[in-house]
């Protein structure tokens, strides 16, 4: 997680926020109750609207001059018994579509949600996060942050008390900051701030030659970097006006935040350095943890004024 590769001239802090209008998608498997149940933890944490919805596959899309109608009796109904078990407040919308994904993706633009929560596929062990195919195809085309929920947390809820936030001072990560500070601050919870010091040497295709200098060199560079990082974190969060525990380990950055999530109850990165603005792009630290996270993970698109700012 190098600075070098990042504008900090160009970074443009958001301030502070949480998500008001929250949906949670529900397919009547086990990841949609753990969606569900994440869902109406971040809506308690956030004081946030909550809207349970499921996409049924439009048969007039899928099959040409079959009749057009609603959604079933029964997905209406999931809907409902869904929500009756998380003593959240709750409204339903069911709702038919070309996919589940696009689907999805209408309401979140149509019902104005700031934040979609999803489960992670079936299979995925207990307590780990896994994103499924859904998932993935709401990547590059979701607007706001996507949140997904580790397999088994409906059975195995527990609060949110311990925020974490993987951040490198780049654009991508102030959006993602901004958003656990805004939760941290609503609901008094620990904020942790993870920098992680990318401390592996490139390779130089030199097999001959004596690296005993280039080594000594590159590990006052990392300590160049972790001083700035250090020195970024401290402004954003005295501009932000709320208080962390900022740690700057050394070594993979998915490594390192995956181990973090083992003792967190939110893990909150920001999408990759390029891309479309406010958009979800994982990148590879993201993707890494898309399948390793053992706490809800919680992904943030770049901040439209700071992809412009940097641009």
């Amino acid at each position: 997680m190098s600075l070098a590769t990042t504008d900090r001239s160009a970074v443009v802090q958001p301030a502070a926020r949480r998500p008001r209008r929250i949906a949670a998608a529900v397919d009547g498997r086990s990841g949609g109750a753990d969606a569900v149940a994440l869902g109406a933890a971040l809506a308690r944490l956030a004081g946030a609207d909550l809207l349970l919805t499921a996409i049924e596959p439009d048969l007039q899309t899928l099959l040409p001059g079959v009749a057009h109608r609603g959604p079933h009796e029964e997905i209406v109904r999931m809907l409902t018994d869904a929500g009756e078990h998380e003593g959240a407040p709750y409204r339903t919308l069911a709702r038919t579509g070309p996919s589940v994904a696009r689907g999805l993706e209408a309401v979140v633009r149509e019902q104005r949600r700031d934040l979609l929560v999803m489960g992670s596929r079936e299979g995925t062990a207990p307590g780990e996060v896994s994103i499924g195919h859904r998932t993935r195809a709401l990547l590059h085309e979701l607007g706001c942050p996507l949140a997904v929920a580790p397999a088994g947390m409906a059975s195995a809820s527990r609060a949110i008390r311990h925020i974490a936030v993987g951040y490198d001072g780049g654009p991508h990560a102030a959006g993602a900051l901004a958003l656990g500070a805004g939760l941290a601050r609503e609901a008094g919870t620990t904020l942790t701030l993870c920098g992680v010091i990318d401390d592996r040497l490139p390779s130089l295709g030199w097999p001959q030659v004596w690296l005993g200098e280039i080594l000594e060199a590159w590990q006052d560079v990392m300590a160049g970097e972790e001083t700035d990082l250090r020195e970024i974190a401290t402004q954003a969060l005295a501009s932000l006006g709320i208080e962390a525990e900022l740690r700057t380990p050394r070594g993979r950055p998915a490594t390192a935040l995956a181990e973090l999530s083992q003792e967190a109850d939110l893990l909150i990165i920001g999408s990759r350095r390029w891309g479309a603005p406010a958009r979800v792009i994982l990148g590879g630290t993201g993707e890494a943890l898309a399948h390793s996270a053992r706490c809800p993970l919680l992904v943030v698109p770049r901040p439209t004024r700071a992809f412009a700012a940097a641009r």
